[in-house]
């Protein structure tokens, strides 16, 4: 998707879940430049792809992270895919109920399945 997107012109952000709260993390400590130009990345590129959300470390401050950056990317009508192996119920649990009603409300919800991936590459 990302690639399609890119071909077309758009920017394309591509960040695994840990990656993206290491940024909101680092905004929060370390206030340089390259922190804040990466932070507002997160906000400002047309497509932001977060891979894998619930394998990251969670606090309050990186739950609050996530919720202001989809928040910010919803207001401006940004596009975002999330990638999960959580169900809703297990979201609503990692993270909390304001983080789920953006999702559902303000998100198309695709169940994919198949055979695991990494298992095949291992065969």
């Amino acid at each position: 998707v990302g690639k399609e997107i890119l071909a077309k012109g758009s920017s394309v952000l591509y960040v695994s879940a840990p990656q993206f709260m290491d940024i909101c993390e680092k905004k929060m400590k370390d206030r340089t430049l390259t922190s804040r130009n990466d932070y507002e990345l997160l906000s400002k590129v047309d497509l932001l792809i977060i891979d894998d959300l619930g394998t990251e470390i969670k606090s309050s401050v990186t739950v609050s992270n996530l919720l202001e950056c989809i928040n910010s990317r919803i207001q401006q009508n940004k596009s975002t895919i999330i990638s999960t192996n959580y169900t809703l119920n297990d979201l609503e649990q990692a993270y909390n109920e304001r983080f789920i009603s953006r999702i559902v409300e303000n998100y198309a919800l695709l169940r994919l399945t198949g055979k695991d991936i990494r298992i095949q590459k291992n065969l």
